[in-house]
């Protein structure tokens, strides 16, 4: 039975009470029935449309409906059901006309009429009290409440207009949620309003196998003003099926949003993709529409207002399978070169830097969970490297033993770390160094790999963000320079370099004059570099030639700050200091002639003859490594007559 009929036939029947039953007490005077006939006409137009009276004002303020009302109950409770149910007067108590009343609104309701206002009809009553609205799921039949207008009793109107965004052509993936697609400005003229239903309609599909009807490539939709939100799930059974296989209405109610006098809010629309879309289709584009009175609100004086006046420009969004996650590993541009580490001779050094990596996700979403690094030690790896970590730049996310092995792989597992498509991580593998007295020997060195290309399969992997298929690693191995571990040691560092070509009137040679300028630093105890030797070899820095094609030649000599002690054997570098240092030399290409042209060289520190303590034969340590910065650029040396 439809409401409208209900309502005729309670201002029937009660009309017909009054002409046949005597007066008593308790029975409805003729006063009071033509007040109901008065009230129920007021609820009919209401419901088609017309006026309606504000629900949490006056007599409602601080109200819950928490028992049970039935004739004969009297309080502020009942004097807001007559409100809400627009029974004049509102004297507070349950009489005859206000049990027709609240019969009216249970069948509006979908519920079985009653004499009382029992569990059913109490929250009912209690959710068109609420002033907002959270986010959740179901499509319900939510009524209009001037709740929170700060314009009582002044009537409005509503322009419903398309937002410039998002604009049409959106994409979601499968699974994916909360992808806006479209988007309405409602603005509010003559009073406040509170806009409590958006209607959707979907009038076409395209794309290969896609089907029309919503619940097959969405699964829910949320609309949303930026502070309150509510979603509907996509169902065949929640969607309204107006021409069927051709239209379909999407319905969400109790929105509860507030758009102040004068002021235009956007009411945005989002959708999450379905978890699969039909057989066969891999991109399903809908049409979707506001079409005419699509938006609902109501005024300050308890008046609908619907809009837009005729239906908005038609847009599209698509829904498409999601491209597979797929993962790139590529050197970090901080990776660690070749060096000297100064590690502590009595305790742990802890986080020492073995390798620094890059892993991007492409296509979509890629979760990672395994990363497995190849680590190499002279000695075994539990004695000189016991605990390796992973960091997410400077984040710690796993750990784990070495074996009592020189050569092991280390695997980071059980990772839990979204990387969002088109994102790049920086991770960083430290281990945490033993005491070298009791474990291992001065001089030891460490190694780390990310193979992703070679023997290790599956040295980077994850899974795909949206379906969790299995995702391995491509992209280039990357190589840690060698750490060597030593109680003291020197690290270097470039300073700067030079090339000037050397003018000849008459020459048939070409030459430069190079410079390489770099400080050497002693950490945890003071470090002798060796003095100049006329002999290369002997000498406490050596450098050589850098070229491609014909050796050519350098004489060279080096000096350093005038501040460094020397006893004739070796200068000093006091513990925690940094010096600096200069090789000067001179190349020649001897006979360019000879070989058809030129060539490209320069010049470069070969090595470095250091020790700990001050000694008149050779040094302790003779370092080539670690020295690959220390070098000028190549320059073309070629057999011209200069200027």
């Amino acid at each position: 039975m439809s409401i409208k009929r209900t309502i005729i036939a309670a201002v029937v029947g009660l009309t017909l009470v009054a002409m046949v039953a005597p007066a008593t007490t308790q029975a409805a005077t003729v006063e009071e029935l033509l007040a109901l006939i008065q009230q129920l006409t007021a609820q009919l137009n209401a419901l088609q449309g017309g006026s309606t009276a504000s629900t949490a004002t006056g007599s409602c303020v601080g109200v819950t409906f928490s028992r049970t009302l039935a004739v004969g109950s009297t309080g502020t409770d009942v004097s807001c059901l007559q409100q809400i149910l627009s029974v004049t007067p509102k004297s507070g108590y349950f009489g005859p006309i206000t049990l027709a009343a609240v019969r009216a609104y249970q069948t509006s309701k979908g519920f079985v009429p009653a004499n009382q206002v029992g569990p059913l009809t109490r929250a009912a009553l209690n959710a068109s009290l609420t002033t907002t609205t959270g986010t959740g799921t179901g499509t319900g039949t939510g009524t209009g409440t001037t709740t929170g207008i700060t314009t009582p009793g002044v009537e409005g109107s509503i322009a419903v207009t398309a937002s410039v965004s998002p604009v049409s052509g959106t994409e979601a993936l499968t699974g994916q949620a909360n992808v806006a697609v479209a988007a309405v400005d409602v603005k509010a003229t003559g009073s406040d309003v509170i806009v409590n239903r958006v209607d959707l309609n979907f009038t076409g599909i395209s794309g290969t196998s896609c089907n029309v009807r919503p619940w097959t490539n969405i699964s829910a939709v949320t609309v949303s003003d930026g502070t309150t939100s509510k979603s509907v799930a996509i169902t065949s059974s929640s969607v309204i099926e107006v021409t069927v296989g051709t239209t379909y209405t999407v319905r969400v109610e109790g929105l509860s949003m507030l758009v102040s006098k004068d002021t235009t809010k956007k009411i945005t629309l989002s959708v999450d993709g379905a978890s699969a879309l039909p057989s066969g289709a891999t991109n399903c584009v809908s049409t979707i529409q506001f079409a005419a009175n699509a938006v609902r609100a109501i005024d300050g004086a308890g008046v609908m207002q619907y809009g837009p006046t005729a239906a908005l420009t038609a847009r599209t969004f698509g829904v498409k399978a999601g491209d597979a996650g797929t993962l790139t590993v590529s050197v970090d541009t901080n990776n660690p070169k070749a060096r000297n580490v100064a590690v502590q001779e009595t305790a742990t050094t802890e986080n020492v830097t073995l390798l620094k990596f890059n892993v991007q996700a492409k296509s979509n979403d890629v979760i990672l969970r395994t990363v497995i690094a190849e680590l190499l030690a002279t000695d075994t790896l539990n004695l000189v490297v016991p605990t390796v970590k992973l960091l997410d730049g400077t984040t710690e996310i796993a750990s784990t033993s070495t074996p009592a092995a020189a050569r092991a792989t280390t695997t980071f597992e059980s990772l839990n770390l979204r990387i969002p498509k088109g994102t790049t991580k920086n991770f960083t593998i430290v281990g945490n160094l033993a005491q070298t007295t009791s474990h291992y020997a001065e001089g030891q060195t460490v190694d780390a790999y990310i193979d992703v290309t070679g023997a290790v399969g599956g040295a980077v992997s994850g899974e795909d963000g949206t379906t969790y298929a299995a995702v391995y690693a491509g992209g280039s191995d990357v190589t840690a320079g060698q750490a060597t571990l030593y109680t003291v040691a020197p690290t270097f560092a470039l300073v700067s370099t030079s090339m000037t070509p050397v003018s000849k009137s008459t020459s048939t040679t070409q030459i430069y004059d190079a410079s390489v300028v770099f400080n050497i630093t002693a950490n945890n105890g003071d470090i002798y570099i060796k003095t100049a030797s006329s002999t290369s070899a002997s000498s406490g820095i050596h450098a050589s030639t850098t070229d491609v094609g014909p050796s050519a030649t350098v004489s060279y000599t080096f000096t350093t700050d005038a501040s460094v002690g020397t006893d004739g054997y070796s200068w000093r570098i006091s513990n925690g200091q940094t010096k600096k240092f200069t090789v000067s030399g001179t190349i020649t290409n001897p006979d360019a002639s000879a070989t058809g042209g030129g060539y490209y060289a320069g010049m470069g520190v070969a090595d470095v003859k250091w020790s700990t303590t001050d000694t008149n034969i050779d040094a302790t340590v003779t370092q080539t490594w670690g020295l690959e910065d220390l070098k000028t650029d190549q320059k073309y040396l070629f057999s011209e007559i200069g200027t």
